[in-house]
């Protein structure tokens, strides 16, 4: 019936000098995939103020501004945007190769001091 408690498993900590490609290809990839096979995926970021969850899901804060200029050099980009891009590619393959289309749909969700944000 899909109610009921779920069980999620434990997948792993990084330490600090883990890099942004480290933790996406060893992590956040599988998710990746998992939805492009047609599964639903999530990445959950959890942790106490101030431990880098927000640094890993999107990157520095320059990364990400409105104003900054456009950049080739992803190294430092987080997990959010590294799985867009690599969604973005698998529908641009799809439909050059006329093999269907790919719906995406995303939700970002925060839950901070109790406060639900989306």
């Amino acid at each position: 019936s899909g109610l009921g408690v779920r069980p999620f498993c434990f997948s792993q900590v990084f330490d600090a000098e883990a890099s942004q490609e480290q933790v996406y290809s060893e992590y956040a990839s599988q998710a990746v995939a998992a939805a492009l096979n047609g599964f639903n995926a999530c990445v959950l970021a959890y942790g106490q103020t101030g431990s880098g969850k927000t640094h890993t899901l999107f990157g520095p804060p320059e990364s990400i501004s409105p104003n900054a200029p456009p950049s080739a050099d992803l190294s430092e980009h987080g997990l959010v945007t590294r799985s867009i891009l690599e969604l973005l590619a698998a529908r641009s393959d799809m439909a050059e190769r006329g093999a269907g289309s790919l719906q995406i749909k995303a939700h970002y969700i925060q839950v901070y001091n109790e406060q639900l944000t989306d």
